[in-house]
């Protein structure tokens, strides 16, 4: 006890948790921080040193440098935190005062791509955090960084207008339209197109039309070749027709009832020799 006596209760502390007094008078400071600046410091979003500096501004100060960090999305150095502290001494800081310190370029800067709340709101809804917004740039990023490793995804879409179909225009690129040269198939191509001008108007802006592909097509009927003239005559003006037709094959359904490529069913008939065409199509146009 004898040792204890004269020794300040700050000291005790600091031999008891093996700091400095200095270094703990730092952490008391930080209960002098509004919950905003508490809760980047416990985020690690902003540095222990520049929070304390910090912690000597008013809680309305802290107010201003709150919403500064949220519309400049650059946190405070240490010498910004100092040079507001001293501004704040010399009741000079403002609002304005803190923008245009967090504005500058620090060096830590220099690796660092940072865009304004003005410009991500266009393209984000205004409830949207900057966490959100974040997570969802980097989600978007890995999403084209995975899809560069290939040089074609195809998604092969059940034959209805369902929420799986939709999700796969969202993620689409580019959409290929099978049609059956038939009147019913061809009837309800003009829903499918209006559904992929809304998917392209609403969710997926680089959604285009790759092209109509006729299928099943039986030359030998003449009600065959009227409805494939009609899908040109219709569309052929505004939606690029394929060349290739896939015809009506036995050899097609027989490879389906097998759960095998057509190809493995049997490679020089003329439905694969069709696909081979398409294939060659497709990869002509460049798309």
């Amino acid at each position: 006890m004898e040792a204890l006596k004269g020794t300040k209760t700050i000291d005790l502390i600091g031999q008891e948790t093996g700091e400095s007094s200095r270094q703990v008078l730092r952490y008391i400071r930080l209960t002098s921080l509004i919950p905003e600046l508490l809760d980047m410091l416990d985020e690690g979003k902003i540095s222990f040193n520049p929070a304390v500096e910090l912690s000597f501004l008013s809680i309305i100060e802290q107010g201003w440098v709150a919403d500064g960090i949220e519309y400049t999305l650059s946190v405070p150095s240490v010498s910004q935190a100092k040079r507001m502290k001293a501004l704040s001494q010399e009741k000079q800081l403002s609002p304005q005062k803190i923008n245009e310190i967090l504005n500058e370029i620090k060096k830590t800067d220099m690796s660092r791509v940072i865009f304004k709340n003005s410009q991500m709101y266009k393209y984000f809804p205004k409830y949207y955090s900057t966490e959100q917004m974040k997570e969802e740039i980097i989600e978007l990023l890995e999403k084209e960084r995975q899809r560069k490793r290939y040089d074609y995804i195809l998604i092969d879409c059940m034959p209805s207008l369902g929420t799986l179909t939709i999700n796969a225009l969202v993620a689409a690129d580019s959409v290929l339209l099978p049609v059956q040269a038939a009147y019913l198939p061809v009837k309800g191509l003009q829903q499918l197109i209006k559904t992929i001008s809304m998917v392209k108007r609403r969710l997926n802006r680089r959604l285009m039309i790759e092209g109509i592909l006729l299928t099943i097509v039986d030359f030998r009927t003449n009600y065959a070749k009227d409805i494939s003239s009609k899908v040109r005559e219709t569309y052929g003006t505004s939606i690029p027709i394929f060349e290739s037709v896939i015809p009506v094959s036995v050899k097609a359904a027989e490879a389906s009832a097998e759960g095998i490529s057509i190809y493995g069913h049997c490679i020089n008939c003329k439905v694969s020799n069709a696909y081979k065409e398409l294939t060659q199509e497709v990869l002509g146009n460049g798309r």
